[in-house]
């Protein structure tokens, strides 16, 4: 007599054992001759940090990127670290950076993309005129 329980265990067992034979070539990367294998998707992007003039990280600014001459626009915010990331075209080109916060005079930045990479920069406010510094 055969025991419901290991015809119950060997059908699952069976299935997956399916399963991965099925799946093995997919996951070797093997592929059927002639067929090729989809290209990789090239990005370009604009990673940069914005810091007050203090030298601490500026949470919550805008930054305003355009490329050269005036073009595309794209407005970015920077996360809690100060940073943002905006992708761009992959084809080369300038843009100019802009980055505001209330209550300190703008920053500005050039940066090149060259193509299919990601830059960093760096990005500096500046006090706005007139103002005492905090310390």
């Amino acid at each position: 007599m055969i025991h419901p329980r290991r015809n119950l265990l060997f059908g699952r067992q069976a299935g997956i054992l399916a399963a991965a034979l099925i799946l093995l070539p997919t996951l070797l990367g093997w592929r059927e001759p002639g067929r090729s294998r989809p290209k990789a998707k090239q990005i370009a992007a604009i990673h940069g940090v914005v810091f007050l003039p203090d030298g601490m990280l500026a949470p919550g600014a805008r930054v305003s990127i355009r490329t050269m001459p005036k073009g595309k626009h794209w407005t970015a915010y920077t996360d809690q670290a100060g940073d943002f990331l905006q992708p761009v075209p992959v084809k080369p080109a300038k843009y100019r950076l802009r980055a505001t916060v209330h209550g300190f005079a703008p920053g500005e930045a050039e940066v090149s993309v060259p193509g299919p990479v990601i830059v960093d920069i760096f990005v500096h406010l500046h006090k706005k005129p007139g103002t005492k510094s905090r310390r």
